[in-house]
């Protein structure tokens, strides 16, 4: 090979576009859930910098008029949320197939769910989670196969079959998505 022939396939080799790595798409729906649920954790935290803040040794009292100005507050910003705004179509798929796999690892997570759960109540996007209801604590095979959630406010709870995001702060239903847990 001559020297010009050589420099020419080394031109068009560098000039060559190099293919993308492939993408994990369940990796992707994560992301996009978590971009979501970010967007969501910024609104709150804009909106409770408007509030008074909490005194650090604050009584319950003071505790429950703050949040419940915050979930007024939310749910002014957020008046026209919806069911499936953070819970997608394509989301909401990932989530009954990493379920499905926590859930058949035994029936320990089973058991410990329909112990708590309260059953099938009526929940509102925006609106409070009853206070007058137990809320179910999720198993730790359960949480770990759902994507992370980056604040500690933000909670899974299951309702029924029904899988809630619950902001525990302003103790309001985010999103739900219907039939997560299989039957």
């Amino acid at each position: 090979m001559t020297a010009p022939q050589l420099a020419l396939l080394l031109f068009l080799s560098w000039g060559t576009p190099q293919a993308s790595p492939p993408v994990n798409p369940n990796a992707q729906l994560q992301k996009e859930l978590m971009d979501r649920v970010a967007k969501y954790v910024e609104l709150r935290k804009s909106v409770e910098a408007k509030l008074p803040p909490l005194p650090d040794r604050a009584e319950p009292k003071v505790i429950t008029q703050h949040q419940q100005a915050l979930l007024a507050s939310l749910q002014r910003a957020r008046s026209d949320a919806r069911q499936g705004d953070i819970f997608r179509d394509r989301t909401r798929h990932l989530i009954r197939r990493l379920l499905a796999g926590a859930l058949s690892q035994g029936s320990a997570p089973r058991q410990a769910m329909r112990e708590e759960n309260p059953g099938t109540i009526p929940v509102r996007i925006n609106g409070p989670y009853p206070t007058s209801l137990p809320l179910p604590t999720v198993p730790p095979q359960v949480l770990l196969a759902l994507p992370r959630l980056p604040d500690e406010e933000l909670e899974y709870r299951f309702v029924g079959r029904r899988l809630l995001l619950l902001d525990s702060r302003a103790n309001m239903v985010i999103d739900y998505m219907d039939r997560a847990l299989p039957h």
